[in-house]
């Protein structure tokens, strides 16, 4: 689905907010609610663009979450603290990008996923080991989709949070066109993952007592 006409700055500030929002949803804060909000606010900044332009709206998104999530590496130095977190925004300028291309795709939420896992996956790996915190999983362990855990690991998890996420880009955009199809659709799909995610936990919970 082709996104929405928007302002290169505007599509700039849109990844910066949700790039900072999503650092909330983290400990010691807990908002884990945040994750969908924003995983749906950097796939709209980075739909409707091509790679170039994605991959820079990913890396402004990457700085606003990062700066702020690692911000308790100022003890450690100035220099540490925005040397990683830049670092670690260089992997969302590739997931910007990413997800600027497979917006045209059909089923392109599900695409948005794989590009999300694949992003966490490599950062969680490379350079010297990798720096797997801050995937979309640590966020969501205290919520209601913890059983998926459970189902398929904390990669499943970290794909559930951003499948929701991009369906709620979906919704927003088949709002804006008036296309009531696609939007009860992601409606739909974002109430089932949730039902099945509630399940999982609440089963969950029932055998560690």
């Amino acid at each position: 689905m082709p996104g929405v006409s928007w302002p290169a700055a505007l599509r700039l500030l849109l990844a910066a907010l949700s790039g900072w929002l999503l650092s909330f949803a983290f400990a010691p804060f807990g908002l884990w609610w945040l994750v969908p909000v924003a995983v749906a606010g950097l796939t709209l900044a980075c739909t409707g663009v091509g790679a170039a332009s994605g991959a820079l709206v990913g890396l402004v998104g990457g700085l606003g979450f990062f700066l702020t999530l690692l911000d308790w590496m100022q003890v450690v130095g100035t220099d540490a603290w925005v040397g990683l977190a830049v670092l670690q925004a260089v992997f969302w300028a590739g997931l910007g990008a990413g997800l600027a291309v497979v917006a045209g795709l059909p089923g392109w939420p599900l695409w948005a996923t794989g590009v999300w896992v694949l992003v966490e996956a490599l950062r969680s790996v490379v350079p010297w080991g990798g720096f797997p915190w801050g995937r979309l999983a640590h966020a969501l362990v205290d919520s209601p989709l913890l059983g998926f855990v459970h189902l398929g690991g904390v990669t499943l998890l970290s794909a559930i949070g951003a499948t929701i996420g991009t369906l709620l880009a979906g919704l927003v955009l088949a709002v804006t066109r008036l296309d009531w199809r696609r939007g009860a659709g992601s409606v739909v799909l974002v109430a089932a993952l949730v039902g099945v995610g509630a399940v999982s936990y609440t089963h969950l919970r029932a055998h560690e007592t």
